[in-house]
């Protein structure tokens, strides 16, 4: 009994012998783990939480962030720059991108490389005598310069000499604008307004013109014209005389006396008058075209064709003109050449209707013809369809 005793005891403290050293090992591994990770300094983030194991992630810290906020990297925060910079620096780069890149727009040194450019062109046009090209250039200079006077000025005329008169008007207004003490612009803005019928304005336009440049033959021209337009004859001869007194080799002096005699029935001495200033300026278009009228006025068809002609090689836009060429055509029975005119002018002549009415019928008819002839052939051929229509009557 007593050895049994004996036994089971010393079972037990070997049981409890074994328990004592299991325990002492782990606690040794635990502490040289930690040890290691300290040394490496690599610390696993599941450590901050002994309850949470698995993977680390921004939605596990997220929820369970209830902590003080970690102080940022000491290397990231030199190397970062400053917020209160970093919009600046934005900015900039993305400047230096659009530039290379050609996205912005271009600068006012490219602005007015390209205004030069075609204003000289149309410059030149102009001096060539090719006004409708010098007319396109200089709207182009205008789209990027808008107030350019040395633009406007030379468009105004380009427009002018293409007998655009009332855009020509519009765009010397609008210089008057820009620069109302610059009075160089009295004499073409009173010329516009007499083309287009203006005349008492015209007539206190050019009396401020005539006063600033009394030796401006232009002017006095000008004035003549509203005169003229008004009517007031007398006064018109005695301020074209004037102006031929200061220039008697002209060709606006004569042009204007031309067409004040004309305008009083003085048709003769009108074309002499006319054909005296084509010989100093044979490009003039208004004056072929006022040639054109009193060629017309005496009968004289022919020649009032061939100035009217001469008028719209000078003045392609001009509708009037193309107008008037096509009915001195009509009485010279130039019939196709009429239609043509009439169609450059916008409209169709009657005679050309008169053609495609004719025309029209002429096809109906033959058609009428084709149809009763097929129709005849057909019944001639179904002798069994002539008894039935027969007996239907």
């Amino acid at each position: 009994m007593d050895i049994i005793k004996t036994l089971s005891i010393s079972i037990l403290l070997l049981v409890l012998a074994f328990s004592f050293q299991v325990s002492a090992d782990e606690n040794v591994s635990v502490t040289d783990t930690e040890l290691q990770e300290n040394l490496s300094g690599d610390q696993d983030p599941a450590m901050d939480n002994p309850t949470e194991t698995g993977d680390y992630s921004e939605q596990d810290v997220s929820e369970n962030n209830t902590s003080e906020p970690v102080p940022p990297d000491p290397v990231e925060a030199s190397t970062s720059p400053p917020q209160e910079n970093l919009t600046e620096e934005i900015s900039e780069s993305e400047n230096k991108t659009t530039s290379e890149g050609n996205q912005t727009g271009p600068s006012a040194a490219d602005i007015q490389k390209a205004f030069t450019g075609w204003y000289d062109k149309a410059e030149n046009a102009s001096a060539a005598g090719n006004n409708k090209a010098a007319a396109d250039a200089y709207a182009a200079a205008l789209r990027l310069d808008k107030v350019s006077e040395k633009a406007l000025a030379g468009y105004g005329a380009a427009l002018s000499k293409l007998g655009r008169d009332s855009e020509a008007l519009e765009v010397y207004t609008r210089l008057l604008n820009l620069s109302p003490n610059n009075t160089t612009i009295l004499i073409p803005l009173g010329r516009e307004q007499n083309a287009v019928g203006n005349h008492e304005e015209a007539l206190t336009i050019l009396l401020n013109a005539t006063k600033a440049y009394p030796d401006d033959t232009e002017g006095w021209n000008q004035l003549a014209a509203a005169y003229a337009g008004l009517s007031q004859y007398e006064e018109a001869l005695t301020i074209v005389r004037k102006s031929l007194q200061i220039s008697t080799d002209q060709a606006g002096g004569w042009g204007q006396l031309g067409t004040i005699l004309s305008e009083q029935g003085r048709f003769y001495e009108a074309v002499a008058a006319f054909e005296k200033s084509l010989t100093l300026n044979p490009d003039n278009g208004r004056t072929w075209a006022d040639l054109g009228s009193t060629w017309t006025s005496l009968g004289r068809y022919r020649d009032a064709a061939l100035a009217y002609e001469a008028a719209t090689e000078s003045r392609p836009s001009d509708t009037d003109l193309w107008l008037k060429l096509a009915a001195v055509y009509e009485k010279e029975h130039m019939t196709k050449e009429a239609a043509q005119a009439y169609q450059k002018g916008g409209v169709i002549s009657s005679s050309d209707e008169i053609d495609q009415s004719q025309e029209q019928n002429k096809t109906v008819t033959m058609q009428e013809t084709e149809i009763t002839n097929t129709t005849e052939e057909s019944a001639a051929d179904s002798p069994a369809q002539n008894e039935t229509s027969q007996t239907q009557e």
